[in-house]
């Protein structure tokens, strides 16, 4: 379980939708270079994983079927069932991660934590939709991060901010896990939210971690 106390800089993107979510294709396409240009530093493949769904289909996960990181699957997991052949009925849209290695290959064998994780997640239900109703996450391995340009990266996340009409960009340094023994461990930076890191339900920055206020 040494894996989970890896620490990582996580980077939280809070969105506040203008005319497209962060999650379409319009958006994202923007988007797509300065991740791309991020992912290339972690030297592995990345593998993107969506949940969507729609009613016609009971309301369970659409297929996908494996994506590697690239251009066509990003577009792919943006549009395939919003127009087109493929397109549905009441789709609804949940969240999208993208690691790399690949998720697979992280939790095989003696499991091994990411050199890079990113999660899209859609919070247009939440009270504190008044203030973002999308976000981006970007978690970097602090080995990875050690080897990255400051200026570099600074110019990433300031095109990011931008590219995404971000209303506040935030950086934590966290491990990759809380709680942990020699079977299990909680608070895993991939089954936590935007919202985690808020105060209730408002959009002040929990003290739970190290935090620092980059854009807003």
């Amino acid at each position: 379980m040494q894996f989970v106390k890896k620490k990582f800089y996580v980077f939280i993107f809070y969105c506040k939708t203008e005319n497209y979510k962060i999650y379409d294709w319009t958006v994202w396409k923007d988007a797509y270079p300065f991740l791309d240009a991020l992912l290339s530093i972690s030297n592995f493949t990345a593998t993107i994983h969506t949940s969507q769904s729609c009613e016609s289909a009971g309301n369970k996960y659409l297929p996908f079927g494996r994506m590697i990181w690239n251009l066509k699957n990003n577009e792919k997991w943006t549009t395939k069932y919003k127009v087109g052949n493929d397109a549905v009925d009441k789709w609804q849209f949940y969240d999208t991660e993208i690691w790399s290695p690949p998720k697979t290959d992280c939790f095989k064998g003696s499991f091994i934590a990411p050199n890079i994780f990113i999660k899209v997640d859609d919070h247009s239900t939440l009270e504190t939709s008044i203030y973002f109703d999308t976000s981006l996450i970007v978690a970097i391995n602090e080995d990875i991060y050690s080897k990255l340009a400051g200026i570099e990266l600074n110019q990433l996340l300031e095109e990011l901010y931008i590219k995404l009409n971000a209303v506040k960009l935030v950086k934590i340094l966290r491990p990759w896990a809380q709680n942990w023994n020699d079977l299990s461990y909680t608070e895993c930076i991939q089954d936590e939210y935007a919202v985690t890191y808020l105060k209730d339900d408002t959009f002040e920055i929990s003290t739970k971690y190290d935090w620092e206020i980059l854009r807003e």
